[in-house]
């Protein structure tokens, strides 16, 4: 199971860095290996449905972007958040175009890719599909990378370049939402 980030060491990921602009491919080979399996998650958490082949072709242009781009990334010391942020950019041009090519508008198709990974991944609990149907998509996103990745609250943050507070609150309202829905007498949810 992940945790968060990985626990990098910030100075080692900032020598890595330093090291990759200046053309070292080793470093960047060392980034890659250290900071990859961030990336994967990011893609993973924003769309759960995609297959791992979906994930590594995202994944691998992300890296290929950050490489082409590593000279205009100035705050080294959030290269994660950076090439992260990269990686959901990437899956969201990825999934809009495959949304335009089959007439679907993109928030449509993220909310069905959205419910649909969540019940395949919390064996095709029906209830919890419906339960995360009714969340916005920025709840979902938290929810699956904290209990489906393993990650932190600080991880998710830096994961996602928001404060931990706002990951806190996102995860207290994606709770409370779930909690009145599982605890309601509501017919509609039975049936």
């Amino acid at each position: 199971m992940l945790t968060a980030m990985r626990n990098h060491k910030a100075p080692e990921v900032l020598d890595l860095v330093v090291r990759a602009r200046d053309g070292d491919r080793a470093a960047f080979g060392d980034l890659y290996s250290l900071i990859g399996p961030s990336v994967r998650a990011a893609i993973r958490a924003k769309f759960p449905a995609w297959d791992s082949a979906d994930v590594e072709d995202v994944a691998q242009e992300t890296w290929l972007n950050a490489l082409e781009k590593l000279d205009t990334q100035r705050k080294t010391g959030g290269f994660e958040g950076w090439i992260c942020s990269i990686a959901r950019n990437k899956a969201i041009d990825r999934h809009r175009k495959e949304g335009l090519r089959t007439g679907t508008p993109l928030s449509d198709v993220e909310l069905v890719a959205t419910v649909r990974g969540a019940l395949d991944r919390l064996a095709e609990n029906e209830a919890v599909t419906q339960a995360l149907d009714r969340l916005p998509r920025n709840q979902v996103e938290v929810v699956m990378l904290i209990f489906k990745e393993g990650f932190t609250c600080s991880g998710v943050a830096a994961l996602l370049g928001i404060s931990p507070s706002t990951v806190s609150c996102r995860l207290r309202c994606a709770r409370d939402s779930l909690r009145g829905y599982f605890n309601s007498e509501d017919p509609e949810r039975e049936s």
